[in-house]
């Protein structure tokens, strides 16, 4: 049995971990000796294990102890959900910065979902949208974006002076991802090219309905 003696709380805390398999060893394991000084066993100890990236701490020592680590410097990278205060972001843009060396993407697009549930921190999300569109997988959001506006269409009427001028100032409003689904509708590889070049294009575009 374990030396400490474990209180169930009240309500169980859960903590999360960048990892997805960790073990916080909260009591280590040590030797039973007898009274002549050999070692008869050892004592169990108590390990805290995260599976999934999840821990749920069901006594006040557990959540005490688990508290306690994440607020020492050096700690592992854990957290208790619920919390309004996110970890600090260098160490995740640093665990990013590996699996984009190592091109593991199924795992930066698992570490994007896992950010946009608890923290929103937007530089872990630029970054992580950044290293993916390198990798030639844009992100697409949980929730589908609005439907494109018909850009082109609209803005582009048989009677307008400059119509062409009209369109590239209409399409500045639009958001990029938005523009970017857009011109994929219309035949344009949006892969790699910047706003600037999109808009070009579908300002090349002939809108239906439109004489030259």
């Amino acid at each position: 049995m374990p030396v400490t003696e474990f209180t169930k709380a009240d309500h169980p805390v859960t903590f999360a971990s960048r990892a997805l398999k960790q073990r916080v060893v909260m009591e280590a394991g040590h030797p039973m000796r007898n009274s002549w000084g050999d070692k008869i066993g050892d004592t169990v100890g108590h390990t805290l294990e995260f599976v999934d990236g999840r821990f749920v701490a069901e006594t006040e020592e557990e959540i005490a102890y688990l508290r306690g680590r994440i607020a020492t410097p050096g700690g592992p990278e854990i957290w208790e959900l619920g919390k309004t205060h996110a970890p600090d972001s260098k160490a995740t843009i640093q665990q990013i910065a590996s699996l984009a060396a190592k091109g593991d993407t199924a795992e930066l697009h698992r570490l994007r979902s896992q950010e946009v549930s608890e923290w929103q921190r937007q530089d872990v999300l630029d970054t992580l949208d950044a290293v993916l569109e390198v990798h030639g997988e844009p992100v697409e959001d949980h929730e589908p974006a609005p439907a494109p506006e018909p850009v082109a269409a609209k803005v582009i009427e048989a009677d307008d002076p400059e119509p062409e001028n009209q369109a590239v100032a209409a399409m500045k409003d639009v958001p990029w991802q938005q523009l970017k689904q857009f011109a994929s509708q219309q035949g344009i590889n949006t892969h790699g090219k910047k706003r600037d070049e999109i808009e070009a294009e579908l300002a090349d575009l002939q809108p239906a309905g439109v004489e030259g």
